[in-house]
């Protein structure tokens, strides 16, 4: 599985149809579908628009929603992504979305050492940035990928709209959310609106100053609030 996985992450020209929000949704069905047994108990933690993609699973694949016992929803992206304060700013610029797939271009074809050192530049003031981050930059700052990246986002801005509430209160019971205070993807009216519709809302607002993205400095933290939550999933299974 680890290999096919690998192939599937370095063949990012072939698959075209992967690359949109609607073929990523069908790749973890179809992920599911091959590689989850039947049988298996099934716990799934989200961040950003996996959590739409995840309500998704659970709405289109009744299966798998009946194996899933728990879900984490991590900075969730599952209503009017177009009118967050980040949404507005990326669709403002769309006639310059361009200028990062040009720049990438020349960027590409440094030596990996030498954009290892520019991930290092462009993350200098942020603490406790792990390898992994830098070798990440490094590896995916290539013209293709950043063209998908750029495509799969105005899909993300043009589909995820309406909060599909039927989906939510059909899985509140093992629904946890966990909100940014400042996150720009998900801004505190979002989550009040949340509240208002689902008022037995699982949630914690964040009060350690998390940001969206917190796989670039923060995923301790992250894991140290998450673990926790698992650890009692797990003990409920054993009894």
């Amino acid at each position: 599985m680890t290999m096919r996985l690998l192939i599937c992450l370095n063949c990012h020209t072939d698959y075209p149809e992967l690359y949109s929000l609607e073929g990523q949704i069908n790749h973890k069905m179809s992920f599911v579908k091959m590689y989850i047994p039947q049988h298996v108990k099934v716990v799934l933690i989200g961040h950003s628009i996996g959590c739409h993609i995840i309500l998704q699973l659970l709405k289109r694949d009744a299966q798998f929603s009946s194996q899933v016992i728990k879900v984490h929803m991590l900075f969730p992206t599952i209503e009017r992504m177009r009118e967050t304060p980040n949404g507005k700013f990326f669709t403002s610029v769309e006639c310059l979305h361009w200028v990062p797939m040009v720049m990438s271009w020349p960027i590409g074809i440094l030596p990996y050492d030498f954009r290892y050192f520019l991930a290092k530049i462009y993350l200098f003031f942020r603490p406790n940035v792990p390898k992994c981050i830098y070798k990440g930059i490094s590896s995916l700052v290539q013209k293709s990928i950043v063209e998908k990246s750029i495509n799969m986002a105005m899909c993300e801005m043009d589909q995820v709209y309406e909060l599909d509430v039927t989906t939510l209160e059909e899985n509140l019971n093992r629904l946890w959310f966990y909100f940014g205070l400042t996150d720009s993807w998900c801004p505190m009216d979002y989550v009040e609106n949340l509240k208002t519709l689902l008022p037995n809302l699982k949630y914690v607002i964040c009060s350690k100053g998390i940001e969206h993205a917190f796989v670039i400095s923060d995923s301790n933290t992250m894991a140290s609030i998450i673990v926790p939550e698992c650890v009692d999933v797990f003990k409920m299974l054993e009894q």
